[in-house]
């Protein structure tokens, strides 16, 4: 976009102010243990996020039908040759390799993180099946939320502040950090994660003035963090189990 319009505005109000303020609002006390949950409540609680997404995209698609704007703009376009780009995009599955292995490498991380997971996000898939039945979320996470924090806030941050690198760089840091609090539910340890993650997309998007390296690295990140979640999210019962056996 050349200069924001009053609903840019808007926009940008309602997904760095409003929709973090509402998730917040209403985050779950830690105190209180989070139901069990079937195979059919996963895919419905999949299902309904990934619908909550699309319904979030619905605005700015209007907004840029309303105001005859190339979608170029929002960076569905070819991307630009960009060392830099693929650089960071290189960095962040590195990253996110090594982490992962940090996390599960050992028997005992495996069983500390499968005690994490069931506590604090027990939507992730514990089965074949229950993987299958994510893939609604996993599309429509990675086409919405790089349109929505990629896409439109970095490109009306730009619009908005100049061509300042400086100024670009803190509105990405800041856009980044709104990001990460809507993924506070899954807790503290993965919102910095996420925050760094979405700093490190964002600069993929910045220097490549398209959203094709971003979706789909988001996309190729959570359909591996689904694949590996049955083996992590059985690994503290599978011992648990085991324990059982033995004292009986």
């Amino acid at each position: 976009m050349s200069e924001p319009a009053w609903l840019d505005h808007v926009l940008a109000a309602l997904y760095l102010v409003g929709l973090p303020a509402l998730v917040l609002l209403n985050r779950r006390s830690p105190t209180r243990p989070l139901p069990e949950l079937s195979s059919r409540d996963k895919a419905v609680a999949h299902l309904s996020n990934g619908i909550v997404l699309c319904i979030l995209t619905l605005p700015i698609w209007g907004l840029w039908w309303w105001c005859d704007r190339p979608f170029s703009d929002l960076g569905f376009q070819a991307s630009e040759w960009s060392g830099l780009g693929y650089a960071l995009a290189a960095a962040v599955a590195v990253w996110m390799v090594v982490d992962t292995w940090w996390q599960i490498g050992t028997a005992e991380r495996l069983k500390q993180a499968g005690e994490r997971w069931r506590r604090d996000t027990p939507t992730m898939p514990a089965t074949r099946v229950e993987v299958l039945g994510s893939l609604p979320m996993i599309v429509s996470a990675a086409l919405c939320e790089e349109v929505i924090y990629r896409g439109f806030l970095l490109g009306y941050g730009k619009a908005l502040l100049g061509p300042s690198v400086a100024a670009v760089a803190g509105f990405l840091v800041f856009s980044s950090a709104v990001f990460a609090l809507l993924h506070h539910y899954q807790g503290w340890a993965r919102v910095t994660k996420a925050a760094f993650l979405s700093i490190g997309i964002g600069g993929i998007f910045l220097a490549t003035q398209s959203l094709l390296l971003p979706i789909t690295l988001h996309f190729t990140l959570d359909l591996a963090m689904m694949i590996l979640s049955p083996r992590v999210m059985t690994a503290g019962s599978r011992a648990n189990c085991e324990e059982v056996e033995i004292n009986l």
